[in-house]
């Protein structure tokens, strides 16, 4: 899944926060209708890297946490897994890192048996 969104502040850190919409791709499943959907994302991670000092210098970032995507289709949530490294640094600006966030996850769809898995990549401005 494509996901474009925003990261809320960390409301402690190393939790983080995030909303946004992509594009996702089902297979496998027996849904009537377009394989591709745009569905929306809530997503809360725990990032414990946040918590050292230098974070624009850090070259990697992992998390982990819970995340939901939902739209007209079934509901989808689960656990996720998440390395982020980073593709440009900057010292000064708004945005101090870009990173590309590579994310494994084990989903459930309600309505459906069992656990399936997914991924999705993000780019990210921090």
């Amino acid at each position: 899944m494509l996901v474009s969104g925003c990261v809320l502040p960390f409301g402690s850190p190393p939790v983080q926060v995030q909303a946004g919409a992509g594009l996702r791709r089902l297979q496998g499943t027996k849904q009537k209708g377009p394989d591709l959907t745009f569905p929306g994302q809530v997503k809360v991670g725990i990032h414990p890297l946040q918590y050292l000092w230098g974070w624009t210098r850090r070259t990697v970032d992992v998390g982990g946490g819970y995340v939901a995507d939902f739209d007209k289709t079934p509901l989808m949530h689960g656990a996720h897994a998440e390395v982020a490294p980073t593709l440009l640094r900057a010292r000064r600006g708004p945005i101090r890192r870009l990173s590309l966030r590579d994310q494994a996850r084990a989903l459930y769809a309600v309505g459906y048996s069992g656990w399936g898995y997914g991924g999705a990549v993000q780019l990210s401005g921090e």
